[in-house]
C-alpha cells in the first residue's frame, strides 16, 4: 500500500528515518501492516521518538489517512483512504488490459480514445486518453456527458441512485432540473436496449466497460476528422469494438 523503505539488508526499517516525510510514511505503513495499533505499540516497532510519532499521527489524522478509535485509542487506517487505494488498483488492472486496444484503435483510424470511471460516488473522470490534454482532473456530468451516461447503462438503479446523490451536491441548477424532471431516467432507459450512447452529431460513441470489465466505467472513441467515410468507419468500428472487450472481459474471468 505505501512505499517501502528498507536498508541494504533488507530489514523492515530505517536506522535514522530523518526526513519528517519518511517518518510520516514509516507511521503510516506500520498502522497499515499492525493496525488497529496504539500509540506505544508504534514506539515498539518504529525507532522513532514518540514524540515524532505522535506529530506523524497527527498528520494523518489532519488528513484522514489515519482515525483514532474511541475506545482504546488505537490507530487504524481510515476506510475512505482504504476504499480510495481499491479503487485504484482496480482501475490500473483494468487499464492495462484496455490500453492495448485503445492503442489500436487510434492506430486503426482518425479516432481519438477515452477511458473513465467513476473514482468514487457521484466522481466520474477520465482516466486514460490517446489524445495528449484530455485526461482531466475535473468531474463530469452525470446527465450531459456521453461517455458518464454509457457508464450507468449496465448498473443496478439502486447504484445510479447513490452516485446521482452524492452528484446532486455539487451539481448546476440545469443539471438538477434534468434529474428532479426525470429526463436522465428517460436517457438511461432509451439507451440501455443497445447500451452505446452517441453524441448528438454522431461523431462519438461510448461503451459501458461494466458487465466486459467490473468496474463502472465506459470507453468513447471520438472521430478526429469528420466526414461521410469517417463516420461509416466509426459505425462499423461498433461491433467490433463490443466484441473485442467482451473477449477481453471472458479472458480475464
Amino acid at each position: 500500500m505505501f512505499a517501502k523503505f528498507y536498508d541494504t539488508q533488507g530489514q523492515n526499517s530505517v536506522a535514522s528515518p530523518a526526513s519528517p516525510t519518511l517518518r510520516v510514511l514509516k507511521v503510516a505503513e506500520t498502522v497499515a501492516k499492525h493496525g488497529p495499533v496504539t500509540h506505544k505499540e508504534l514506539c515498539a516497532h518504529l525507532s522513532i521518538s514518540r514524540a515524532a510519532i505522535w506529530r506523524a499521527l497527527k498528520v494523518l489524522r489532519d488528513n484522514g489517512w489515519v482515525r483514532m478509535r474511541l475506545g482504546d485509542n488505537a490507530f487504524e487506517i481510515d476506510s475512505e483512504l482504504t476504499r480510495r487505494f481499491v479503487a485504484a488498483d482496480t482501475s490500473g488492472a483494468f487499464m492495462r488490459s484496455v490500453a492495448p486496444i485503445m492503442r489500436e484503435i487510434a492506430d486503426a483510424g482518425p479516432f481519438h480514445v477515452e477511458v473513465g470511471c467513476f473514482q468514487q460516488d457521484g466522481i466520474f473522470k477520465i482516466i486514460e486518453a490517446t489524445y495528449r490534454g484530455k485526461i482531466s482532473s475535473h468531474a463530469l456530468s452525470m446527465v450531459d456527458d456521453d461517455i458518464v451516461i454509457a457508464a450507468q447503462l449496465e448498473m443496478p438503479m439502486s447504484r445510479v441512485r447513490q452516485h446521482l446523490s452524492v452528484f446532486q451536491t455539487f451539481a448546476t441548477r440545469e443539471e438538477l432540473q434534468v434529474i428532479r424532471n426525470n429526463e436522465h431516467n428517460c436517457c438511461l432507459n432509451s439507451a440501455r436496449a443497445e447500451k452505446v450512447v452517441w453524441s448528438l452529431g454522431e461523431d462519438s460513441f461510448s461503451l459501458p466497460l461494466g458487465s466486459h470489465l467490473e468496474v463502472e466505467g465506459a470507453m468513447r472513441v471520438t472521430l478526429t476528422r469528420v466526414s461521410v467515410h469517417t463516420r461509416e468507419k466509426l459505425r462499423a468500428l461498433k461491433p467490433i469494438l463490443r466484441t473485442r472487450l467482451c473477449d477481453l472481459g471472458s479472458e480475464r474471468r
